[in-house]
């Protein structure tokens, strides 16, 4: 066959190589073509080099923003869309009689000037508050708006954003705050009016759910933090309803507020409140799910799973996931409990007792695992996790059968910015993880197994094709015990569809008569080029990398193994269908097949 035997050919190999460049390079270059001509700005007038610098960045954020549009526009049409930018914001700095003009060939592309006359900037001259006769007397304090600064828009809505909180501690069943803001062009001077329509004080009288079948009560009750006598808030109530939706057991939540027509206020801390009463209509999600996956690659063979969960198995959100996977070297069945707000909300508990059977070309194994893990959030984007791991295995190597008993205690830290976690098109992540691990009956096993990965991606979303460029690194490090003491099935491995595409399974490393030994550590480099040709269609042309090392420290690079290929993608309404073809580069003869063909659901990374 001639595919079988051009994959081994020197120069196949150099034009695969150039051919994986140029489409890589082709994703950079889209991002820098379609963009619109380059521009100057020059103020007239008095130079003001802080609003040069924020004119600037508006206009550049506005370009950014535009050219994610597919239409193409003239020369003329750009210039005028950026005057009335420039304009409006120039005005919103306080510059109210700016006027912009634009200087252009019509024929040419580019660059635009732009001659900015800004006048001089209107100040705050005054601040009035038209409030009900109940918070006349308090005082209030404003963010950012000082009198004789210039009128600034951006700072005038923080102010008002500052003012609803105050005004939220007064328990007014209305916060219907308006402000007006009047200009006098002879004296350069501004005047803001705050205006709050009148409304009677109000809090939370009492507050019930309809519409529970399987959730308790309690339980969403806890996820709130509205109680009874609290200043009413729609805001509030807003938020809470957010929360309620956040636990993923509701399909809906609709908040029905009573207030009896503000009859017979009670009396609240010394004060008339009228009472509200809250009831929460909810409609619940369906709580247990089947799920069924297939997949196919030459080095795996054809794998199929099932998995059952139940997502709230006793009415608080707890989850019971059990799954079950077969493939041509590895089945297992793996039960997962997890514990939501396991002591504070932004932790969770998950519980997994697995049990594996693997034939792999380097070990046989049959392990019994159990964990408990705690996964805790914080800040933005950041998961921390620890827990501890007892793991039973039977390992058969070299026709030597022995018996395991580890316990590890892993400690990880993942930093997660990608915009979907199944077709990725921006973003990055960042993890690492560290894991001590002790055989409880073998006092001279015991080993330290680390590692780190980052994946990142980039696109130009506003061209056609959508063009990612998309890159993984990985890379590990054991250190304590031997290599050969080491469980040929907690060593490090590299090769087949999840790590170093177009060789067989476990692979790219050493070799003893043609069989992998694993390593202590390993590197692993991987660079895709995705274009979308159609919504349900897409194109991938890849470049992959690695190598499994028995030294404990990898020589990133040094004696890696390249592979390299082309895939296809099918999108579907809930996740891309992966089918990739890839070749080694690195052909070793009697040990590699002339190329590999993977199949699942999801991009590689």
């Amino acid at each position: 066959m001639s595919v079988m035997y051009f994959t081994a050919n020197i120069s196949f190999r150099n034009l695969l190589f150039v051919l994986i460049l140029m489409m890589s390079q082709s994703v950079l270059a889209a991002m820098l073509a379609q963009k619109r001509p380059g521009y100057t700005l020059e103020l007239l007038s008095e130079q003001k080099p802080a609003l040069v610098v924020s004119l600037r960045a508006r206009l550049q954020a506005h370009r950014e923003y535009i050219e994610k549009s597919k239409v193409k526009e003239t020369i003329k049409a750009i210039a005028e869309d950026e005057q009335r930018v420039l304009e409006k914001s120039a005005r919103a700095l306080g510059f109210y009689d700016v006027d912009v003009k634009a200087e252009y060939e019509v024929n040419a592309q580019g660059p635009i000037r732009y001659k900015i006359d800004a006048g001089e900037a209107y100040q705050l001259e005054k601040i009035e508050y038209r409030f009900p006769a109940i918070l006349q007397q308090e005082k209030f304090t404003l963010k950012g708006l000082k009198i004789g600064d210039a009128l600034n828009a951006e700072y005038v809505l923080l102010a008002e954003k500052d003012l609803l909180q105050q005004l939220g501690t007064h328990c007014l069943y209305e916060l219907d705050l308006s402000y007006k803001v009047t200009l006098s062009r002879e004296k350069k001077k501004a005047t803001i009016v705050f205006n709050l329509t009148d409304s009677p004080p109000s809090h939370f009288r009492t507050i019930s759910f309809e519409g529970l079948e399987h959730t308790k009560e309690e339980f969403l009750r806890s996820q709130t933090s509205l109680k009874v006598g609290d200043c009413y808030s729609a805001t509030r109530l807003n938020t809470e309803r957010l929360k309620l939706l956040q636990t993923n057991l509701l399909n809906s939540v609709s908040p029905v507020v009573t207030h009896g027509n503000f009859v017979k206020p009670d009396n609240i801390d010394g004060r008339e409140s009228y009472p509200i009463d809250i009831t929460f209509q909810v409609a619940e999600r369906k709580y247990r799910s089947i799920k069924a996956g297939a997949g196919y690659s030459t080095d795996e063979q054809a794998g199929i799973s099932l998995e059952w969960q139940n997502r709230n198995s006793f009415g608080s959100g707890e989850s019971m996931k059990v799954e079950w996977g077969l493939n041509g070297i590895r089945q297992h069945l793996d039960a997962t409990y997890t514990i939501p707000h396991f002591y504070s909300e932004d932790r969770r508990l998950e519980i997994e007792a697995l049990v594996e059977e693997e034939d792999t070309a380097a070990f046989e194994s049959i392990k019994v695992e159990l964990s408990a893990t705690i996964i805790r959030s914080f800040w933005t984007n950041f998961l921390f996790m620890y827990g501890t791991q007892f793991a039973h295995s039977k390992v058969s190597e070299d026709d030597e059968r022995e018996n395991f008993n580890l316990v590890s205690a892993p400690v990880g830290l993942t930093w997660n910015k990608r915009d979907d976690l199944l077709n990725t098109t921006t973003g990055m992540t960042l993890s690492t993880s560290v894991a001590p691990f002790q055989d409880i009956h073998k006092e001279d096993l015991r080993f330290l197994r680390g590692t780190l990965a980052g994946t990142f991606f980039i696109s130009a979303s506003q061209l056609r094709t959508h063009p990612t460029l998309a890159t993984r690194v990985t890379m590990g490090s054991m250190t304590g015990s031997s290599l050969d003491k080491i469980p040929a099935d907690e060593r490090f491995y590299s090769g087949g569809g999840g790590s170093i595409r177009g060789y067989a399974y476990q692979l790219a490393g050493e070799l003893t008569d043609g069989l992998p030994n694993g390593g202590k550590s390993f590197g692993e480099l991987v660079v895709e080029s995705r274009f979308k040709l159609s919504p349900t269609w897409g194109l991938v042309a890849f470049v992959d990398g690695g190598y499994a090392y028995p030294e404990e420290m990898p020589s990133f690079g040094e004696d890696f193994l390249w592979g390299a290929g082309l895939g296809i993608r099918y999108f579907t309404g809930f996740a891309p269908i992966r089918f990739d073809v890839a070749v080694p580069l690195d052909k070793r003869e009697n040990i590699d097949d002339d190329y590999q063909i993977y199949i699942s659901i999801g991009q590689a990374f």
